[in-house]
């Protein structure tokens, strides 16, 4: 199901790497936050000239009184556009990702998302987000499966 997601919503991963500048710091920041996560990777041969890496977490909504969450909510947090096979997509502090530490105890399960041209691949990728004030983690990511 993720993968028809992936590869049916294009105009999706565009608005959500639009939307990454709103999640990635308070409106009263002077200064964009700084990572508190970075995903080093790669992929295999680009299916166009670039793409876009995609980084999103889950948010549980609606949950019932029994703790079961009623629907699920990916949310971009991070994006950048490559032009190689290789990345390194920072991911910033935010409440966004605070939410998604929260909610999973301090894990956060990212998905990485790739999409060039009429292509994408994804990847799940569990952190644990330094803690404010800290450096970053650094998190090399398995290679990405092949483009479908």
């Amino acid at each position: 199901m993720r993968s028809a997601r992936l590869l049916g919503l294009a105009t999706t991963v565009v608005m959500a790497a639009a939307a990454v500048p709103l999640l990635a710091a308070p409106a009263d920041a002077a200064q964009p936050a700084k990572p508190v996560v970075i995903f080093i990777g790669s992929v295999r041969k680009l299916p166009a000239r670039t793409a876009t890496v995609v980084v999103e977490v889950q948010l549980d909504l609606h949950v019932s009184a029994q703790g079961i969450p009623r629907e699920i909510e990916d949310i971009a947090v991070s994006a950048e556009t490559i032009t190689g096979t290789d990345y390194d997509v920072p991911v910033r502090e935010s409440v966004t990702l605070r939410e998604a530490e929260r909610q999973g105890h301090g894990h956060v399960n990212f998905m990485i998302l790739v999409r060039s041209g009429h292509s994408g691949t994804l990847w799940f990728v569990p952190a644990v987000p330094s803690a404010p004030g800290q450096p970053p983690v650094v998190v090399r990511v398995p290679r990405m499966p092949p483009f479908r």
